[in-house]
């Protein structure tokens, strides 16, 4: 049975972005009963969703005026600031009430920006950095990190609930996206110095294997070396913006960038 209204506030659930991990969250808010509608600029991505029975709307208004929540499942900041601030954007089109939960893979300062406007029109963001993939998405098992009031958490934790099984508050808005990307940092550094091992192994004769199941499960997780190569990019102007001492980051950062986002040779 579809759910009833959350807190006076959630009686639909919006999904922006439809490509493999908006698909994901919706497949799992319809497995636990939601009611959801979902938009993308692509009438290729609505069509192919639309064919799996799921509710589509060609326009951002349309999902903005009638969901309590909207979840946006797009490609990175850029994106998510023309959704908010386009001239079809959320700044015009959303009511005031509304919560958006943010699963890009957002940059911290983008989130602090795209919060403090929306929060202005009576619109309540939060951060939902997420991790574990489409496949995670799909079978409702994400990694969340949420940043954002505690009260719209609260708000929409059936939701939270039905699409991921782990989630931390971090803290306010761009807390729970700045943590997903130090997390990324931890994953990237150790696949390099994996990388490494692995390299004096095979010149001692060892089975570089023997060095790597730490490492192949780390990897295992990354969905794509492209999106963690653009993470780690993100990290570096978060050590930036923190002036830590982090000089294993930041050759972590500068070996990523010179691999041109390619995995470690031993993960292939």
């Amino acid at each position: 049975m579809p759910h009833e209204p959350l807190g006076m506030t959630v009686n639909r659930v919006g999904v922006i972005g439809l490509g493999s991990m908006g698909r994901g969250i919706i497949m799992s808010l319809r497995r636990g009963g939601f009611r959801v509608l979902g938009h993308d600029d692509s009438a290729q991505a609505r069509d192919t969703l639309q064919d799996e029975g799921v509710a589509v709307t060609r326009t951002l208004a349309g999902a903005a005026s009638t969901a309590g929540l909207l979840i946006l499942a797009l490609p990175n900041s850029a994106a998510v600031e023309q959704l908010v601030f386009g001239p079809d954007g959320l700044l015009l089109n959303g009511p005031a009430g509304l919560i958006v939960l943010d699963t890009t893979p957002t940059a911290p300062h983008s989130a602090r920006k795209v919060a403090g406007a929306l929060e202005a029109m009576g619109i309540h963001y939060l951060d939902g950095a997420a991790s574990g993939g489409p496949q995670a998405a799909i079978t409702g098992t994400l990694d969340l990190l949420l940043g954002g009031e505690q009260a719209h958490i609260d708000t929409i934790a059936p939701v939270l609930a039905a699409i991921s099984t782990r989630r931390v508050h971090a803290g306010p808005a761009g807390a729970g996206h700045a943590a997903r990307l130090l997390r990324q940092l931890v994953v990237g550094t150790e696949l390099l110095i994996a990388d490494e091992a692995a390299r004096i192994a095979a010149a001692l004769g060892l089975d570089p294997r023997l060095t790597l199941h730490r490492a192949r499960q780390l990897y295992d997780g990354v969905t794509d070396a492209r999106h963690l190569q653009s993470d780690l990019n993100l990290a570096m102007h978060l050590i930036d913006a923190s002036s830590a001492a982090a000089p294993l980051g930041r050759a972590a950062g500068r070996l990523w960038a010179a691999a041109g986002g390619g995995p470690p040779d031993a993960m292939n």
